[in-house]
């Protein structure tokens, strides 16, 4: 299994109310942005004979404040909610992070548990990012127990914090510390974690985490 992760800066605020806005503009936007995106993912979880929610419709439900708790599959509805998230905010550089093999996210994950650990910080002023994608969409969505799929966030004053806690640790230190198989990609990853919070906190901004 392998790890694509994307990271989104945006108003969070602004996601919430799309949630149940009826913004018939909104929906055209993500619908057209999103063309290519949802034909690909409809091609790919679409089942003969199974039911299936396409996910223009759980975006237009999303939106509309409709939501089926009874549609399935219900991991729909967290692809809805990131790409009206896409539509709303600012992508970034999730690069160190696209198509990350399961031992290089575990090692990442485990280096920021360790190194925060090591620099006196708690979980809440660096969160791994496997703790994010726990924290699910940030909008009332129903969602599939049996396949959830990863989706976080971070508000605008978390990456503040965040951004305040990480700003003088040099991760090259941390690092020789402890027993990397990619000691250069787990570094990368950190450095684009700092950089995420940092514009998030320059934006004046929260972060949407979506897998």
């Amino acid at each position: 299994m392998s790890w694509s992760l994307s990271v989104i800066s945006l108003d969070l605020d602004q996601l919430r109310r799309a949630r149940g806005g009826r913004d018939g503009a909104l929906l055209q936007r993500v619908l057209r942005e999103e063309k290519d995106q949802i034909a690909f993912h409809d091609g790919v979880f679409r089942k003969p004979r199974s039911p299936y929610l396409p996910l223009a419709k759980a975006i237009a439900q999303t939106i509309a404040g409709s939501v089926d708790p009874a549609a399935r599959p219900r991991f729909q509805y967290e692809h809805a909610v990131a790409a009206i998230a896409r539509s709303l905010g600012e992508p970034l550089d999730a690069e160190a992070f696209a198509e990350c093999s399961d031992d290089l996210w575990n090692e990442i994950n485990r280096f920021i548990r360790r190194a925060r650990s090591g620099a006196g910080l708690s979980s809440s002023r660096w969160p791994a990012i496997s703790a994010i994608l726990q924290r699910g969409p940030f909008v009332d969505v129903p969602l599939d127990a049996a396949m959830r799929l990863g989706t976080g966030y971070l508000d605008g004053s978390e990456c503040r914090t965040i951004a305040q806690a990480l700003a003088a640790l040099r991760f090259e230190d941390l690092a020789r510390g402890e027993e990397l198989e990619w000691p250069d990609e787990t570094v990368d990853a950190a450095e684009q974690y700092r950089g995420w919070v940092r514009h998030a906190s320059e934006h004046a901004q929260g972060l949407f985490f979506h897998c």
